[in-house]
């Protein structure tokens, strides 16, 4: 499994050397549907417990 990653980790070098993306560049332009209600976040979710 470590060889697997190194050759991905080699392939996305190889990708960005060469001045390509390896993500897909539609992620930069998504946007939610604005009929989507906003998430709330929970009560204390700013506080670090002790």
């Amino acid at each position: 499994m470590a060889a697997a990653i190194r050759a991905e980790g080699d392939r996305i070098a190889d990708l960005l050397d060469a001045g390509q993306r390896w993500w897909d560049t539609g992620w930069a332009d998504w946007r939610p549907d604005p009929s989507w209600p906003v998430p709330r976040l929970p009560a204390g979710w700013d506080s670090v417990p002790c």
